[in-house]
């Protein structure tokens, strides 16, 4: 390794925004400095959103009326907002469902109603997370879970027609790349 002064690589930047490498990105407020990305990250956003968007109502809702209100029964420790949450997930005809609440709501325990639900009609549940301590924290919904990382590395198997509902967790601490592979 060599030598690099702070201005080489200044001049370096300077040079990469100038080509089009660099793409300059609007500062999150309170966030200093510049920030930067690249055109292929651009793309693989755009891909990311497209599949989203083409799962939009395209899909029968995950589990039966009848299993949704069977969950509500099951589970009288679910709050009314997590009750929401869960019948909303059950519910959905999209391919991509967010979940998303501050630490404390309850999202592990509505996850917990969400499985069951969902393994009631079938479906085989796994977790996923992009850090081993997510994961783990993730297994206390009762998921069978491993990092986002591994299930990305592993060769692909054949469904052979089996449901499959996948669950990401800290989805924000995933790159790009993993989000748009693990869409795809």
């Amino acid at each position: 390794m060599g030598d690099v002064t702070v201005a080489a690589i200044k001049d370096e930047v300077t040079q990469r925004v100038a080509a089009g490498d660099f793409i300059g990105v609007e500062p999150r407020p309170g966030v200093p400095g510049r920030a930067f990305t690249t055109r292929e990250m651009v793309n693989l956003e755009r891909e990311t959103i497209e599949v989203m968007r083409a799962g939009q109502q395209a899909y029968a809702p995950l589990v039966t009326r009848v299993t949704r209100e069977a969950v509500q029964y099951a589970s009288p420790q679910l709050s009314a907002h997590q009750r929401e949450a869960v019948d909303r997930i059950l519910a959905t005809r999209d391919h991509v469902v967010a979940l998303e609440g501050v630490a404390g709501t309850g999202k592990t325990t509505a996850l917990a109603a969400v499985r069951e639900g969902a393994e009631w009609e079938g479906y085989r549940v796994e977790g996923f997370a992009p850090t081993s301590r997510a994961a783990q924290k993730l297994a206390d919904a009762g998921l069978t879970t491993s990092t986002l990382q591994r299930h990305l590395a592993r060769p692909e198997t054949p469904h052979e027609g089996s449901k499959r509902l996948y669950v990401l967790d800290e989805s924000s601490l995933a790159s790009t790349k993993q989000m748009h592979d693990f869409l795809h």
